[in-house]
């Protein structure tokens, strides 16, 4: 296939004009025809999907699960009056995926934008806005620089459509060279205020330059997660809540640098896939071997009809008038030569090309200027081809489902992996049951570590080839384990102060089964305690009633009080740290048993 650079043919946007015959893709050495147009008429300005015709765009996704379609999409007017800010594109082309129709597209969807990059900046200039001009020049700095790391944050994206609010997050980021187009990519969220970073929000972005002289612009958006986020914001914990909220700056540095310091491989989808998807987008028919037979044009005779060549890339020269006859050459861009007849219904010029059927080439007269040919005679059409017999279809293979998973039964703490093998599908999803599939991507063989920490029910969605989806689940059944039980305590620490009364020992003992027992520094007491994942609850507490004098009663008083209070509990070595249901440290242990 040839590859993207071939949108060289976007010169037409600047002086073209659609027909039926669109202007060739030559791969080999082509021969020199000369043709003409029936009138020597200014040449309007063509539409960019007749320049680059999106039925011969083509993508390899690798095997990740989502179909995909290549759209024409008819300009949409600037607009500054919905937030969060202006839009507006010019006629481009869309590559959808899973969500196929252009204007369904969620932010979920993965995207690729293919778009005249000249038009798009003449459109928002003439609107008076000049931040299209201003991103588009940035990029191309940003491109040309070729940098082995683009900034952690403040970068410009295209199109608008896609810029929610400011680049505060952008890692992984590098250039891309596909050998005859390049690009930039990283993975980052546009956001409008300082939020934590998690799964929700991130997405590859790719933003880079095609064609002889970058007239066009690609853009590409693809949501990844990482296991080393939360996946939303509710997930997030307090402490990391609070480290937002007190000093954004220094929380998105350290997030960067961590993110930084991932393998690509660490990404659903892995950033090196993603990159070798965007690479191999290609434009045009598979190649023809061997070269077209090499043909002669004679020289007009003078006032005589003759044509000149107006399509910058060049046109197809065939043997009848319809794009159902096989290809003679092409004519170069200027070329001039005789015009000897027209088709009967006005559409297609003959000019004499010798070694040819007939002795005579068709070319659409939309694409060439004619003079002094007002009169040439109608030439009937040659018999077209017979049509080639349509191999008979291969039967659908069918689908192959196998899901998986090393160990079901794990004890609280402990890990497991899920394993997939799919083939002859569409697309994939694994999943917590309940969970939002789209957020969870797969490929048709992988395999994901989960640490449930309650029994958990796992899905796969398969979407298969004729669009119907099947489902299969598995369970990992998680055996609730206590690490409290028969375990003994010392406190050292209330409401995180260290000081107790001197002479004073307060100690906690978990038993096996639900019976907590201890000395609160004066009196015995006892209660019930449940311990769920590193959740803590302590029952109702009864204790002696000696007293000890007013500062020891006092602190036995407070320790019981903050007992009741507990919510979880967190043990790191030997210390027991319990915490209250706002997340706040209450009472902290030494283990001495």
């Amino acid at each position: 296939m040839k590859k993207l650079v071939l949108f060289v043919f976007v010169a037409l946007l600047l002086a073209a004009c659609g027909g039926d015959e669109p202007t060739p893709t030559p791969t080999v050495a082509a021969p020199s025809v000369v043709v003409a147009t029936a009138t020597a008429t200014p040449i309007p300005t063509v539409s960019f999907c007749k320049v680059v015709d999106p039925s011969q765009i083509h993508l390899n996704t690798l095997g990740l699960p989502y179909p995909y379609q290549v759209n024409c999409v008819p300009e949409k007017p600037y607009d500054a009056s919905m937030p969060p800010g202006p839009v507006g594109l010019p006629e481009h082309i869309q590559i959808n995926f899973a969500t196929l129709d252009p204007a369904a597209v969620t932010p979920l969807d993965p995207i690729i934008y293919i778009i005249p990059a000249q038009a798009y900046v003449d459109m928002w200039d003439a609107a008076g806005n000049p931040v299209v001009s201003q991103n588009m020049q940035l990029l191309r700095d940003l491109v040309a620089a070729k940098p082995q790391a683009v900034p952690t944050s403040g970068n410009p994206i295209l199109p608008m459509e896609l810029a929610t609010g400011f680049n505060d997050l952008a890692v992984q980021g590098s250039y891309l060279d596909f050998g005859n187009w390049d690009g930039i990519r990283f993975v980052g969220r546009f956001e409008q205020s300082p939020n934590p970073v998690t799964n929700q929000n991130l997405y590859y972005y790719f933003q880079g330059f095609a064609g002889e002289n970058d007239e066009v612009f690609i853009s590409m958006r693809w949501p990844v997660t990482t296991p080393f986020l939360w996946n939303t914001g509710g997930d997030v914990p307090q402490a990391e809540m609070d480290q937002v909220n007190s000093d954004s700056t220094a929380y998105m540095s350290e997030k960067a640098t961590q993110l930084n310091g991932l393998a690509p491989e660490d990404w659903n989808p892995p950033l090196s896939t993603l990159d070798t998807v965007i690479g191999s987008l290609q434009y045009g028919p598979p190649e023809t071997p061997g070269l077209v037979p090499t043909v002669e044009i004679p020289t007009p005779e003078p006032q005589a009809p003759y044509g000149r060549i107006t399509a910058p890339a060049g046109v197809n020269v065939r043997s009848g008038p319809g794009t159902n006859f096989p290809l003679i050459g092409t004519a170069p861009f200027g070329a001039e030569g005789a015009i000897i007849g027209i088709s009967a219904d006005g559409r297609w010029w003959v000019t004499p090309i010798q070694g040819a059927p007939n002795g005579q080439g068709w070319v659409s007269v939309d694409f060439v200027q004619a003079f002094n040919a007002d009169n040439v005679p109608v030439i009937p059409s040659p018999p077209p081809p017979v049509p080639t017999a349509t191999p008979t279809a291969m039967p659908t293979p069918a689908p192959s489902i196998n899901f998986w998973v090393d160990n079901p039964v794990i004890n609280q703490g402990q890990c497991t992996t899920l394993r997939w093998n799919v083939q002859n599908i569409q697309a994939i999803w694994v999943y917590p049951q309940g969970a939002d599939f789209n957020q969870w991507p797969a490929t048709g063989e992988g395999s994901r570590q989960v640490c449930p920490t309650v029994t958990t029910t796992y899905e796969m969605r398969v979407q298969l080839t004729n669009g119907s989806v099947e489902f299969r689940q598995l369970t990992v059944t998680v055996n609730q384990v206590n690490p409290l039980a028969n375990t003994s305590w010392a406190l050292t620490a209330m409401n995180v102060t260290g000081v107790l009364v001197p002479g004073t020992s307060v100690t906690a003992f978990f038993g096996s089964g639900n019976a907590l027992s201890g000395f609160g520094g004066c009196n015995n007491y006892n209660a019930s305690y449940f311990v769920t994942g590193n959740s803590l609850s302590i029952g109702s507490i009864t204790n002696s009633l000696v007293t000890c004098g007013a500062e020891i009663d006092q602190q036995e008083s407070l320790y019981l009080s903050l007992l009741r209070a507990a919510a979880t509990f967190e043990i790191q070595g030997a210390t027991l740290i319990v915490r209250n249901a706002g997340g706040q440290e209450i009472l902290r242990f030494s283990r001495i048993g």
